[in-house]
């Protein structure tokens, strides 16, 4: 298609529209890239996320923070540890916060509690509460 004498190619194009046509092009062939990267960074937390639930809002807030790979990393490390602590396994999973809350609030620079890590408890590893160790034992 012709629109005022002009390729639409470039081709009768001054040399500078030419160039910046060429440009163009470049970028929207780049794009798609990019895109599959954020796909990729997104889907990766995701299939490590424990709880599934409302993904395209989680989607969204991991479009809004745009995560470099430094980021991605420490997310992703935060999302394994995190995976390990009683408040997430304890009642099932029932305290594991949904994904879009979880990136809104940045948890993943948060501190596990002693609760967590087991410090001060009994070591049991347990999904009830274990600050009465004996309430459980077989007679």
């Amino acid at each position: 298609m012709r629109r005022s004498g002009v390729a639409q190619n470039g081709a009768n194009a001054p040399p500078g529209e030419a160039q910046n046509q060429a440009q163009i092009g470049a970028n929207r062939a780049q794009t798609p890239l990019l895109r599959t990267g954020f796909d990729s960074s997104f889907e990766q937390f995701w299939s490590l996320y424990p709880k599934k639930r409302d993904k395209k809002d989680a989607e969204d807030i991991w479009k809004k923070l745009q995560p470099d790979k430094e980021l991605n990393e420490k997310i992703l490390r935060a999302v394994r540890e995190q995976s390990t602590w009683r408040s997430w396994r304890k009642d099932g999973g029932q305290f594991i916060p949904y994904a879009k809350t979880w990136l809104n609030g940045r948890k993943w620079d948060d501190e596990p509690s002693a609760h967590d890590t087991g410090a001060g408890a009994s070591g049991a590893d347990d999904d009830f509460d274990d600050s009465y160790p004996g309430l459980y034992k077989a007679d």
